[in-house]
């Protein structure tokens, strides 16, 4: 791959653990079996293909050892997140990628 690329995957990576973990100690005061990543993975995994739903995320995450929640932990954690913590995620993604993107 080409080094330029995998630098910036790297530089992404390292950004996005970062605000993730920020919200994971907001969000975690103590050690829980969900944590916000666990519930920001999910949501990605559930609305990047149409044909997911909540039961198929949920078997897909344990079956790869990610985590061992059930649906209904996702759904009620979930619950308690305001959806202004994912729209403040999605602004500094784009800021990011504002300041970040070559021409």
């Amino acid at each position: 791959m080409n080094t330029q690329i995998t630098s910036y995957l790297s530089k992404f990576a390292s950004f996005l653990n970062n605000i993730l973990e920020d919200y994971d100690t907001k969000f975690c005061k103590r050690k829980c079996k969900l944590m916000f990543r666990d519930i920001f993975y999910y949501l990605i995994y559930l609305v990047s293909d149409n044909k997911n739903s909540a039961t198929t995320v949920t078997d897909h995450i344990k079956i790869n050892n990610y985590c061992n929640a059930s649906k209904d932990a996702y759904i009620k954690k979930r619950c308690t997140i305001s959806a202004k913590v994912f729209n403040n995620i999605f602004d500094d993604l784009l800021k990011y990628f504002y300041k970040n993107m070559q021409p």
